[in-house]
C-alpha cells in the first residue's frame, strides 16, 4: 500500500489507502474485502441507478418491516428471512464499518438511498412484484457495475446483503405511500 494512491471522500473523512483488494482507513482501520465491497456499493448506487434511467427523487413512503414482509412479500418472506440471517453472521459487522466509515455526509447518503428506493421500485415492478427475482435482478446489476469498474475485488454475498439489509432499512422496495 502505497500514500500515493491515497483518495479522500471529503473534508472531514478518513483517507482511504487501497491496491484495489483491501481498503484501509487512516493507520487504524483496514477494511476487509466485504467492508470494501459495501463501501463500493454505496458509491456505485446513482450509476447503477442512472444506468437504468432512474433518478433521485424524493418519494413518499413508510417504514413498515411487518407490513412489508407479512403482508406484500408474504410468499417470500421465509426465504427472504433464512437468507438475511444466513449473511448477518458473515456480513453485519462489515456493513457496519462501512456504513461508519462511507466519508457520505447525510446529505449525499439521503441522495443515494434515494437511487436505491427508486432503482428498486422499478425492478420490483418489472418482475411484478417478486421480491426475490427483483432481488436477483439487482444483484446482478451492481455486480455488472463491480466488473466495469475500478476498485477491489467484490463479494458477491456481500451485494446480496447489502440490498437484504437495506430491504430492511425500507430503502430496497419501500412502502409506498398513495
Amino acid at each position: 500500500m502505497e500514500l500515493s494512491n491515497q483518495k479522500t471522500l471529503g473534508d472531514q473523512s478518513p483517507a482511504i489507502v487501497g491496491d484495489g483488494n483491501s481498503v484501509s482507513y487512516g493507520a487504524r482501520l483496514r477494511l476487509g474485502n466485504e467492508s470494501a465491497t459495501i463501501l463500493k456499493i454505496i458509491s456505485l448506487i446513482p450509476e447503477v441507478a442512472a444506468s437504468q434511467g432512474v433518478g433521485n427523487e424524493e418519494i413518499d413512503y413508510t417504514r413498515d418491516l411487518q407490513k412489508k414482509v407479512d403482508e406484500r412479500f408474504s410468499a417470500s418472506k421465509d426465504r427472504l428471512r433464512s437468507r438475511y440471517v444466513d449473511l448477518q453472521l458473515l456480513y453485519g459487522d462489515a456493513y457496519q464499518v462501512a456504513k461508519r466509515n462511507s466519508g457520505l455526509d447525510d446529505f449525499r447518503l439521503h441522495e443515494c438511498y434515494n437511487h436505491l428506493r427508486n432503482l428498486s421500485i422499478k425492478v420490483l415492478e418489472e418482475k411484478g412484484g417478486d421480491p426475490i427475482s427483483a432481488l436477483e435482478t439487482l444483484c446482478e446489476q451492481f455486480k455488472k457495475h463491480f466488473a466495469t469498474s475500478d476498485g477491489p475485488d467484490f463479494s458477491e454475498q456481500a451485494v446480496e446483503y447489502f440490498l437484504l439489509r437495506e430491504l430492511i432499512e425500507c430503502n430496497v422496495f419501500p412502502n409506498i405511500e398513495v
